[in-house]
């Protein structure tokens, strides 16, 4: 079940946030999903009998929800605005080969093997093709695919925090932390840009609001919670594999539900980048 949220549950997020940020402001979407849920599981903890974080436990909960939620939430956001979901998928499907580059030159991780070093190099070159034009294909922003190339690292710098901190015993304290600190950080943010001034609430369709609600149910609530689980009790390899079905998803779901466009160089780069992924994460 766990697997099923973070495969399909993940990937039909893309085109949810691409639905609301036409008319909600990206950081506010951000700060939205993660403080809604996070509150929720925090304040589920602390009624069931759960302690007070610790100072510690707060300060690492910054570290994580602020690489996790707003390097990388906040940033798709806004980059959702300007580039198709299946395109942001696909430059988000990176992840997991900047957790084998970072827990290497960082945490003194396993030096990757020459096929780990081939896959690095596929999933590189998958992502760099999406930046060149395409006749009948998606229009790219490159500025925006660059913001969610840098989103893809801090996912993984987020990742490889999680994986070793301990903010609480209670799992729901645990999980919904980073999401609380990291959506109060981006509510911040928000208002920094003037996004709470700009906003009209007349203005919000339904179909936004609807997929602010699913993206703190699904994408944050059960996401997250799920994704945390996993890497607790999986190898980190397996549970990297998201990011092979997360494009796939994303793409159909754009293409069947978005209007977006496939163009045959999308396909390609999709083709090229997430052979590198299995490579690089994948034992045998």
């Amino acid at each position: 079940m766990a697997f099923a949220v973070i495969y399909v549950g993940w990937g039909s997020t893309f085109l949810a946030v691409r639905i609301a940020v036409g008319s909600i402001p990206p950081f506010l979407v951000g700060a939205s999903r993660n403080l809604i849920a996070g509150v929720a599981m925090v304040g589920l903890g602390l009624a069931t009998g759960a302690p007070w974080p610790s100072a510690a436990a707060w300060r690492q909960a910054f570290v994580i929800g602020t690489c996790l939620f707003v390097a990388n939430h906040g940033a798709i956001a806004w980059a959702s605005r300007h580039n198709p979901s299946g395109i942001t998928a696909l430059l988000v499907a990176t992840i997991p080969l900047w957790i084998v580059v970072l827990d290497w030159a960082f945490r003194g991780g396993r030096r990757p093997s020459a096929r780990s070093a081939v896959g690095l190099g596929l999933g590189f070159v998958g992502s760099v093709l999406l930046f060149v034009p395409s006749a009948g294909g998606p229009v790219i922003d490159r500025v925006a695919s660059l913001v969610t190339a840098l989103a893809a690292i801090g996912w993984a710098a987020g990742t490889l925090t999680a994986r070793r901190a301990h903010l609480s015993d209670v799992v729901t304290v645990a999980t919904g932390l980073p999401m609380l600190v990291g959506g109060l950080v981006l509510l911040v943010i928000s208002a920094a840009a003037g996004e709470l001034h700009t906003l009209n609430v007349r203005d919000v369709t339904a179909g936004a609001a609807w997929s602010v609600a699913y993206l703190i149910g699904m994408g944050s609530l059960a996401g997250f919670s799920a994704y945390l689980y996993l890497l607790k009790t999986m190898p980190a390899s397996r549970v990297a594999t998201y990011a092979y079905v997360n494009p796939i998803v994303a793409l159909v779901l754009g293409a069947a539900f978005g209007g977006e466009t496939v163009g045959t160089l999308t396909l390609a780069a999709a083709a090229v980048s997430l052979a590198g992924v299995y490579l690089s994460v994948s034992e045998r």
